[in-house]
């Protein structure tokens, strides 16, 4: 039996991939419902497989990943007990500057 981690949304990720999906739905429901299962099924795979996502570049930290799922990045901190997803982020935005941190730690 694979031991997979319990996943914790900030409120804020969780806000921001909402509504984003909303957005795409209003203009086509089977995308949304597509990218939604898109994105929770590659954090199964993270929940499963810690170190299987990619390493956030700016972040340097090999505990701090990402999903790229068009038009989404999915950022997130693995911890002994808990997969936190930090925060979602729209990919035309302006990458984070180095240095800085990633949003709701």
């Amino acid at each position: 039996m694979v031991n997979r981690l319990p996943v914790r949304w900030s409120r804020k990720a969780l806000d921001t991939l909402d509504e984003g999906l909303g957005y795409i739905a209003q203009f086509n429901q089977e995308a949304a419902h597509q990218l939604r299962v898109s994105i929770l099924k590659s954090l199964e795979q993270v929940r499963e497989f810690p170190q299987s996502a990619r390493v956030v570049p700016e972040e340097g930290d090999p505990n701090i990943g990402e999903i790229l799922r068009e038009p989404f990045r999915v950022m997130h901190e693995i911890h002994p007990k808990e997969l936190r997803i930090l925060v979602v982020r729209r990919l035309e935005r302006a990458p984070i500057a180095s240095g800085e941190r990633v949003e709701e730690r």
